[in-house]
């Protein structure tokens, strides 16, 4: 049986890249509109699982797409992609809508199809507060109380926090963590603090346990780490 997924989106090369993502799952049929009208036909005729909404700026008037749609009844699940996003925009969809999510644009594969998965799977997905910037930086990581030091990859970066996968699974980390990072185009290593808010062992890239951390003093970090 096929999972419906619902595409709209005016931009065609941006529309042909995201419906060239979903094809790689088998499961998923994909239906496509480039304006609201045409989505709304479509979501009377089909009933799709989910419904991605594609723009290059998502801004108040956008998010009023999202209000038409709860206004007329249809609880369908709306997955929102942008370059850009307003910062009013972003504090509506949080704030006053359930089962819709923001992801900005460029974002990884992986995590795109991560996302999609658990919404059309009904799972609870957190809304990222700040912008995220993919990186591939080896870090230290020192739990602050046992003195071991763990070799990872810092794998994105926000104003908040971070993104880390450590090979050692065996490695429980928990509390506060030392960071260290050193950026060898200038020479430079830093030491930040931050808490450990989740951890997995069902990584995004592969190279061993998830973790995600929120950076103490966060303004800071931010400013020497970019």
């Amino acid at each position: 049986m096929s999972t419906k997924i619902l595409l709209v989106g005016s931009q065609i090369e941006s529309v042909e890249n995201i419906r060239n993502l979903l094809a790689t799952n088998a499961v998923y049929k994909i239906l496509e509109a480039s304006n609201f009208q045409e989505a709304l036909q479509k979501l009377a005729a089909n009933k799709p699982q989910l419904l991605i909404y594609d723009t290059e700026v998502l801004n108040e008037e956008k998010v009023g797409f999202l209000r038409s749609l709860r206004g007329m009844g249809y609880p369908t699940p709306l997955l929102m992609l942008a370059k850009a996003v307003a910062p009013r925009a972003r504090e509506l969809v949080n704030s006053s809508y359930s089962r819709a999510l923001i992801l900005e644009k460029p974002f990884a594969n992986k995590h795109f199809m991560g996302v999609t998965n658990k919404m059309l799977e009904g799972r609870d997905v957190s809304q990222q507060t700040h912008k995220r910037f993919y990186t591939n930086q080896e870090t230290t990581v020192e739990q602050i109380g046992n003195n071991k030091q763990y070799v990872c990859s810092m794998l994105n970066l926000s104003k908040g926090g971070a993104y880390l996968e450590v090979p050692d699974s065996t490695a429980d980390f928990s509390g506060i963590i030392k960071m260290k990072v050193h950026l060898s185009e200038i020479d430079k290593q830093y030491e930040v603090n931050a808490r450990v808010v989740w951890n997995s062992k069902n990584s995004i890239w592969g190279r061993g346990q998830g973790v995600g951390v929120e950076f103490i003093q966060a303004k800071d970090v931010y400013r020497n780490l970019l």
